[in-house]
């Protein structure tokens, strides 16, 4: 008797596992390549496992236990640009109107049309916008392009830019020594250097025979480069308290444009001094210069020179 309630336990546990395997049984139609969806058959309320359409079509009949996903491919000025399930397909309502943009792509049954910005414009809050222009004595570091816009960086010590620009980087100033030539004006971030022949540069003061000498007393030229490197007020206080002809305006104000450095703009300041004073130019005047400038303790080493 209780080998008979076994099998029958067994048959009524076999029998539920078969009814529950059919009533979930997936279709038949499942293949591995395309994505899948759950569809439950409204007729015979069984659940299946669909394929989905892939691009450029759309679907037009669910699957059944016995046959596949029936697909339809899209109309004209219509797309679908994912695997779908959807009954219809997208109408391509990008149109390329907006003001500076045209078309990169046109419409096709696979994605919508594509647009861009004119060149010289990019995209901004769905704004085609000019690119930036970076003026004088900056340049381009980042070109801008149809999604971004271009960057400007001020130009370094070395490097100018003489005209505004969205497109040019900073360039070089020329190298007049290289070349084999005397300078005849300093570079700034907004120009070039002029270079020429070193018997054929105007100085500031032709009718000077001064203006071609050299620091020839090593004392002089000793404390010109120590007052260069140690001089701690700005540069034009102090070249306005050196005693005897002034440096010219139009010599400060190129000085001052240049991209030189500071210790290079006090020499190049000195020298231009001695240049218009001549033999009068001595270490007395540049004593009497750093105390008028207020530096008593520079003023104290250079007199020891």
């Amino acid at each position: 008797m209780a080998a008979l309630l076994r099998s029958a336990v067994v048959i009524i546990l076999i029998t539920v596992l078969l009814t529950s395997f059919v009533a979930g049984e997936p279709a038949r139609n499942v293949t591995s390549s395309s994505p899948k969806f759950n569809h439950k058959d409204p007729t015979t309320g069984q659940r299946l496992l669909c394929d989905q359409c892939p691009p450029g079509t759309h679907l037009k009949d669910y699957c059944t236990a016995d046959s596949p996903t029936v697909c339809q491919v899209c109309p004209d000025n219509h797309f679908t640009e994912y695997y779908n399930w959807e009954p219809e397909c997208r109408y391509c309502n990008e149109f390329c109107a907006k003001p500076n943009q045209k078309m990169l792509t046109e419409c096709t049954t696979k994605h919508n049309r594509r647009c861009e910005c004119m060149t010289g414009y990019f995209l901004d809050l769905e704004i085609c916008r000019a690119h930036r222009q970076c003026r004088r004595g900056y340049g381009v570091v980042r070109k801008g392009t149809p999604h971004s816009d271009v960057v400007c960086r001020k130009c370094r010590q070395g490097t100018f830019s003489d005209a505004t620009s969205n497109t040019a980087p900073c360039r070089p100033h020329r190298n007049c020594s290289a070349l084999g030539l005397a300078f005849k004006q300093h570079g700034s971030r907004h120009r070039d250097a002029i270079c020429g022949d070193s018997d054929s540069v105007e100085t500031d003061h032709p009718n000077n025979n001064s203006t071609t000498q050299t620091i020839e007393d090593d004392s002089l030229r000793k404390a010109v480069d120590y007052v260069a490197k140690n001089l701690s007020v700005r540069w034009q206080k102090f070249a306005k308290k050196l005693p005897g002809k002034t440096v010219p305006r139009r010599v400060i104000k190129n000085i001052k444009a240049s991209n030189s450095s500071r210790r290079e703009r006090v020499t190049e300041v000195l020298n231009e001094w001695v240049k218009v004073n001549g033999k009068k130019a001595d270490l007395k005047g540049i004593e009497r210069a750093l105390r008028r400038s207020g530096q008593k303790e520079l003023a104290q080493r250079v007199r020891k020179m």
